[in-house]
């Protein structure tokens, strides 16, 4: 008996993990008017994956590393400004069309205090 309710429970664990929702279903490709630290800067996302994406600035100051997002609209930038590490926190819009949160120093696994705001809406 008991292995027939480790085997239910097993096949029920899987079916739970099969059925999990993990990527962001939006569109962020293309380019965002990103205003992060009183500068404006424009962020073009160039490959979406299921969980992560690509982007390039087009400011020297600014240097992108890593982009998340999850299903339920949440997203993480990791970038470069003037050589210091900092971490944009935040969430997409349903319509994909703006981004907002909170800048933190430092990377997603070091971070530190917050440090500011960001707001970025996608050009047409």
């Amino acid at each position: 008996m008991k292995k027939v309710f480790f085997i239910v429970g097993l096949f029920a664990l899987l079916m739970l993990g099969a059925c999990t929702k993990v990527g962001f279903e939006g569109d962020i490709l293309g380019e965002w008017e990103l205003d992060v630290f009183g500068k404006e800067v424009l962020m073009t996302v160039t490959e979406q994956g299921f969980v992560t994406f690509e982007a390039i600035f087009d400011n020297p100051d600014f240097a992108f590393t890593y982009g998340g997002t999850s299903h339920s609209g949440m997203v993480g930038v990791e970038i470069y400004y003037k050589g210091f590490a900092y971490t944009l926190h935040g969430s997409i819009s349903d319509n994909s069309a703006t981004m907002q949160g909170f800048v933190r120093e430092g990377v997603v696994n070091a971070g530190g205090p917050v440090v500011g705001n960001w707001l970025a809406f996608k050009l047409p």
